[in-house]
């Protein structure tokens, strides 16, 4: 008998967050913003960066909302 290898492929799922850590670099590579950890935080303080609190009110970024927010200009500053 000859024996195949029936595993199915392992692929990790798709990464829906991102740390306030991921983000800062993400935005910095792909979106060519190098935001400050404090600037990063008064975004999420009035509302201006899509976000959520995790585990440990722990901030969440949404991915997707994330790459809509660059895409719709990324305001950065209050009005």
């Amino acid at each position: 008998m000859e024996h195949t290898n029936t595993k199915p492929f392992f692929a990790p799922p798709e990464r829906k967050y991102l740390s306030s850590k991921g983000l800062r670099t993400y935005l910095k590579e792909f979106a060519d913003l190098d935001l400050s950890q404090s600037c990063l935080y008064k975004l999420t303080m009035n509302g201006s960066i899509p976000h959520i609190k995790g585990p440990g009110n722990r901030l969440l970024f949404p991915i997707a909302a994330i790459r809509q927010w660059v895409e719709q200009g990324a305001q950065t500053t209050e009005a």
